[in-house]
C-alpha cells in the first residue's frame, strides 16, 4: 500500500516547489527531494522529446513514482512544468503505480489550481478511491537484479534491541541475524547467496521482508 500523493510545481521565482500533498502517516518529503526530482527527469534536458516522463526514484527515506507533465497553460502563453508523483513502501515496484498516475493524472491537472485545502481534500479523496488499496511487492524476479541498501539506525537497533533480533530469528533463524548484520552494500542476490552459504531463495525472503519494515532499500541496477 503507497503512502499517499504528492504534486511538485515549478515556480518561475522558486523553482521547485511542492504544490500540494496528502499522506496517510506523516512524511518529511524535503524541499531537495523537488529539485532532485525535477532536474532527473529533465536531466537530457526539458524538451518534450528529451524529458524523461517516467521514473522509480528513491531517496534517503522516500521512494517513488514519478511522472512528469508540461501542461499549456494560454492565457499565460506558458507551458507549466507539473510532476504528479505516487511515494511508495520500500518493498514496493513502481510499474503499477505509474499506470494509476497515468488514470488519475487528468483529474489533477484539471484541477490543478484549487485552494491549497480544497486540493488536499481532493488528493485525500483519490488517493483513498484510486491508490490506497493497491499492493505491488516484490517478487524474487523482481529483486534479483537489484542490490539491498540497509540503514544505518537499524544495523545500529538490531545490534541493541533484541526484541527485533528474536523477530527475525523466528522468521529466518541465524541466517536472518547474520545476513542482515553482515549486509554488502553492493552485491546482488546471486552473490549475497554464495556468500552466505545459502540458496537465493532464502536470501530473497530475507530481503523482501526488511525492505517491507523499512530496514533496508532496494535499488534498481
Amino acid at each position: 500500500m503507497a503512502h499517499g500523493i504528492i504534486i511538485l510545481d515549478w515556480d518561475k521565482q522558486k523553482g521547485p516547489i511542492i504544490h500540494a500533498s496528502y499522506f496517510e502517516k506523516k512524511l518529511d518529503f524535503k524541499k531537495q527531494y523537488a529539485t532532485r526530482t525535477f532536474l532527473t527527469h529533465a536531466s537530457s534536458g526539458w524538451d518534450a522529446e528529451k524529458v524523461q516522463e517516467k521514473l522509480y526514484l528513491q531517496f534517503n527515506e522516500i521512494t517513488m513514482a514519478s511522472h512528469y507533465f508540461s501542461i499549456e497553460e494560454k492565457e499565460e502563453n506558458i507551458f507549466r512544468r507539473v510532476i504528479v508523483a505516487i511515494i511508495l513502501r520500500n518493498d514496493e515496484k513502481p510499474h503499477q503505480y505509474f499506470k494509476i498516475i497515468e488514470k488519475i493524472a487528468p483529474n489533477i491537472l484539471e484541477n490543478i489550481n484549487l485552494k491549497q485545502e480544497e486540493m488536499e481534500k481532493f488528493l485525500k479523496d483519490i488517493y483513498k478511491n484510486e491508490v490506497k488499496n493497491i499492493s505491488a511487492k516484490f517478487t524474487y524476479e523482481d529483486i534479483k537484479d537489484m542490490i539491498p541498501l540497509i540503514k544505518e539506525e537499524f544495523k545500529n537497533r538490531l545490534i541493541k534491541n533484541r526484541k527485533i533480533s528474536q523477530n527475525i530469528k523466528q522468521r529466518f533463524g541465524e541466517l536472518g541475524i547474520k545476513v542482515l548484520k553482515n549486509l554488502p552494500q553492493d552485491l546482488r542476490i546471486d552473490n549475497l547467496a554464495g556468500s552466505f552459504k545459502t540458496n537465493t531463495k532464502e536470501i530473497a525472503d530475507i530481503l523482501i521482508w526488511a525492505a517491507e519494515n523499512g530496514y533496508i532499500r532496494l535499488l534498481k541496477l
